[in-house]
Formats: C-alpha cells, structure tokens, sequence
C-alpha cells in the first residue's frame, strides 16, 4: 500500500483557500500535492461532513455547535467568504463528495475523526458522552466509505486518523481493512501500547511537543512517523533527517519546492536550476551555487 508522502496538505491548501473544502483539495492538486488531510464530523441528521472546530463561528458564517445543525442547516451555511471573496457561496462538503473528488484527481486522502474534547490530549473516559459521540462518527465514517465501493486501488489511498482511541477501535472493528494512524500531542508514555492494540500503521505527533530523543528512538524501533503541523522549510527537513517520513504542511506547494532545492543541493544538481522565493518577483540563479559553497536557505537567499 502506498505510503503518504513527505509533504501532505492540511485540510487541503488552507494558505491558499479555505480549509476543509472542495476548493481547497483541487488547489492542493494544482500545486501538486499527492495527499490531502481533512477533518470530520456528524450534522445533528448523522451526516459526515468536514469540518475542524466544534464551533462555527471561525470558519462559516454560522454561529453555535456544528453537530447540533441539520444537514439544511449547514448547507445554507457560506465557508468561503472568510476567507476570500471569490470562495463566497462555497459549502460545507460531505465525506461523499470529498472521496469521489480525491478519486476524480487520483489523491490520498487522510481522514481525521474528530475528537471532541477541549485539548487533544485531555483524559476521556471509556463511558463518557465524549467518547460514545467520537465512537458514532467513528461508525458512520465506516459506513460511508463502505457503502462508496471504492475499488482496492482507491481504498488503498484512503488513510482513518484519530487521536480518539476509542474512534479508532471502532474503525478496526467495523473496517478492519481500513488504515490505520494513531494522533498524539506530545508522545505519550503509552503510544506503543495503543499503537500496537489498534493495528496502526503509522503514528503522527505534535513537531512542537516532540524531542530529538524521542523521535529517534521510535525510528530505531522501526515505526513510521509523520509530524502536524510543519510550515517552516528548514524545520521539515530537520524532521525527514531524523527519520520522520512526512509532515503535514498548510502551505504544501511552497515547503515542496524547499525541500526538493534542498534536495537538489545535496545532489549537486542545481545547474541551470530556477527557483522561486516567497516573494513571486525575486528568482534565485542556481547557476551560482557550486562545490563547496555554505548551504543557502532558498527563502532567505538574495535575488540574483
């Protein structure tokens, strides 16, 4: 099965257009992005839509609890205007409609359940009204994508992500075929006793709440990692460095293209290489760089 890559976008290319949108996986495409991540949640009818905050205030023109609307509630909701003028009228997706458009552009897709507690790594209690809610859109994610059909070629780039434990035995339950990725804040004591318990193919970690030591060691011990959420070039390629396998970035196309000029200077093979700055005006000339010269931070780098 087809491993995510280095560079994943964030709920879509959020810098680029609104998160957790149609708009926003087709930018991420567009900026050549092979995986996407997204958030999801269930309407008041049981409908699994996306969405990260529990709130709607932030992202919509809603106020109050997502998961008390109706799905007519929510779908006369505008997330776009937020963000840019020229995403007004854009609506709150349904898981549906994002797997078929992933399928339609031949992405992965990382699928977070959303948890429901305050912070991430609060204790939830097995029995608790939090938990049986994490497990119900645990539930219904399985049943729409089993109801979907996807061929084993589409399925096979179709990733469940949760830092709700109890969401993710479910999804081994009732999908067993699904793949698995256990969320953390700061790495637990006991990832690798959930890790194991839960059939996880991989784990993924706050970079800001992690030690050089820690990742290391769960490297040595043969775990694939991937790191939320990563902005910064030269921070994502400290991470690959140590073993973490991808980050999840809101700005994907640009931390691509720093890394791959990373990769280039590595290689030697820079010669006759363009490469654009943060500033779409400035254009580095590679053809300056040769053997022996300090590293040069792309962004950082003087206009030629």
């Amino acid at each position: 099965m087809p491993l995510m890559p280095r560079v994943i976008a964030h709920r879509g290319a959020r810098t680029s257009a609104p998160e957790n949108t149609i708009p926003a996986i087709r930018e991420a495409k567009k900026l050549g992005s092979s995986w996407i991540e997204i958030d999801v949640m269930l309407s008041a009818d049981g409908t699994v839509f996306l969405n990260h905050d529990r709130m709607l205030e932030r992202c919509s023109n809603g106020v109050g609890f997502f998961h008390t609307k109706t799905d007519k509630e929510l779908l006369q909701l505008d997330v776009g205007s937020w963000f840019a003028p020229e995403f007004a009228g854009t609506r709150f997706p349904t898981l549906i409609e994002t797997v078929r458009t992933c399928e339609e552009l031949g992405m992965g897709i990382d699928i977070e359940i959303k948890h429901l507690r305050v912070n991430a790594d609060d204790y939830c209690a097995a029995d608790s009204e939090i938990a049986n809610r994490e497990r119900e859109i645990a539930c219904a994610t399985c049943k729409v994508l089993q109801g979907m059909n996807l061929e084993p070629s589409v399925l096979d780039k179709v990733i469940v992500s949760s830092f709700s434990t109890h969401a993710l035995e479910v999804v081994q339950r009732d999908f067993p075929a699904l793949r698995r990725v256990l969320l953390v804040e700061a790495i637990p004591s006991t990832w690798k006793e959930d890790y194991d318990r839960l059939g996880c193919e991989s784990l993924s970690f706050n970079h800001k709440k992690a030690t050089m030591e820690e990742i290391l060691a769960i490297r040595d011990a043969g775990i694939t990692m991937y790191s939320y959420t990563v902005n910064d070039g030269s921070r994502a390629q400290e991470l690959i460095s140590w073993g973490v396998k991808g980050v999840f970035a809101d700005n994907p196309g640009e931390l691509e293209e720093y890394l791959q000029f990373a990769d280039d200077i590595a290689s030697k093979d820079v010669s006759k290489t363009l490469i654009r700055s943060r500033s779409a005006s400035d254009i580095i000339d590679q053809d300056m760089i040769v053997e022996g010269t300090p590293y040069m931070d792309p962004y950082n780098a003087p206009a030629a």
